[in-house]
């Protein structure tokens, strides 16, 4: 066993050394970490099942998106000698289609790391790739300074099938990352899948693709958004895809390609590592989340993203015969085309609402998202709308 584990340990220094080298191919040894916790967390819900490090534990997921979602502390045992109270965050996330590519997907975790985007050469000489069991993953290895001024590392996989793409993340701390190799590649080869996924037409360029109807019409896998959990020593903020002040005016997202007025009495909060907006309105009836979040391409196609809001709300999915009756159009400023919905169910045991707004633009789609208890979401449903009349190409 001893010589097996070294040879894995060697493995894992070569990838996190080989950033400037051609593509290289790594498979994980059959080692079992122990002790080791199977995770629950997706059993029954996505088909997707793994084997959880020890020292790695289940944390809320406030954006309901993620498939996985795990907090990593450096202050157990002799990881605090190394790393101190420092903290990582680990997602597991899917996405219909291949979101736009690899390189679209690389350049937005280089921002969270504030390094610059790569071209095409650049990215075939950084990414690697892992068999494992559950077929081939894709890794990078990144570290930079975030905006908050602290060195941190992020080791990301991710693994196409064909009708999605899974991603698996962990960003925290550069010293606690890097004490997590193994337990990161172990993971990975622990990933299994219930049933071989539907296999579906692709799309040869989602990103050009104009209609839903040239895109996969597989089962949806919710993608993540929203906010994130906070890892302690990185603050939600310092995650965003570009560093920007959580605290400056929300009236506008300097990454996004378009802008936006926020109403008065909405109140910005932190951005999380996907959200391009992030805001809260509050009444008797409590609080309400405002949220904008964009991705490459069109990110599976209106009626999946339409049915996963939906899902959210205990809402059973909609046919796509039946968009024109479930949904509206919203003209906003210079030609800008919104599709929105007005949906009302249940979320944690308690009624709510939501209002949602998907728009295609510039190759991207952008979704806006107010949530809540049922009779805030009613009061500010005119202010949500003005919030789209304001959205601005530049």
């Amino acid at each position: 066993m001893r010589p097996r584990l070294l040879l894995f340990c060697a493995a894992a220094a070569l990838l996190a050394s080989c950033r400037d080298e051609s593509i290289a191919t790594y498979r994980v040894p059959k080692e079992t970490l122990s002790p080791a916790v199977p995770s629950p967390a997706t059993a029954g819900t996505s088909g997707i099942t793994w084997t959880l490090p020890a020292g790695w534990a289940t944390q809320p997921d406030p954006s309901g998106m993620r498939k996985g979602s795990f907090g990593i502390s450096g202050a157990d045992g002799a990881k605090s000698d190394r790393v101190g109270g420092a903290k990582a965050d680990m997602s597991v996330t899917a996405f219909p289609g291949d979101v736009g590519g690899d390189l679209p997907n690389v350049n937005r975790w280089r921002g969270q790391v504030g390094l610059p985007p790569i071209d095409d050469a650049a990215l075939a000489q950084t990414v690697q790739t892992i068999d494992a069991p559950a077929g081939k993953f894709s890794f990078i290895e990144l570290s930079g300074v975030n905006a908050a001024q602290k060195t941190v590392r992020m080791l990301g996989a991710w693994l196409q099938q064909p009708d999605r793409r899974w991603f698996f993340k962990l960003l925290g701390d550069d010293a606690l990352v890097t004490a997590q190799h193994d337990a990161f590649f172990a993971f990975l080869k622990s990933v299994s899948f219930d049933a071989a996924p539907v296999a579906t037409p692709a799309v040869a360029d989602p990103v050009k693709a104009q209609s839903t109807n040239d895109l996969p019409k597989a089962p949806f896998a919710p993608f993540a958004g929203g906010a994130m959990p906070d890892t302690g020593a990185t603050p939600d903020a310092s995650a965003a895809p570009t560093p920007a002040d959580s605290s400056a005016a929300p009236d506008s997202t300097p990454q996004a390609s378009l802008t936006w007025t926020a109403p008065t009495d909405w109140q910005a909060k932190p951005l999380g590592a996907m959200r391009l907006g992030s805001f809260s309105v509050s009444s008797d009836a409590g609080n309400a989340d405002i949220s904008v979040i964009a991705f490459p391409g069109e990110a599976g196609g209106l009626l999946p993203n339409i049915n996963r809001w939906r899902g959210q709300l205990g809402l059973a999915p909609v046919a796509e015969g039946d968009l024109p009756g479930a949904t509206t159009a919203l003209d906003g400023a210079g030609g800008l085309h919104f599709t929105v919905v007005d949906l009302s169910g249940q979320a944690a045991g308690a009624p709510a609402r939501m209002l949602g707004a998907i728009l295609s633009f510039d190759g991207q789609t952008y979704f806006f998202k107010l949530t809540g208890p049922d009779a805030l979401v009613a009061r500010e449903k005119t202010a949500f709308l003005d919030f789209l009349k304001t959205v601005r190409a530049p």
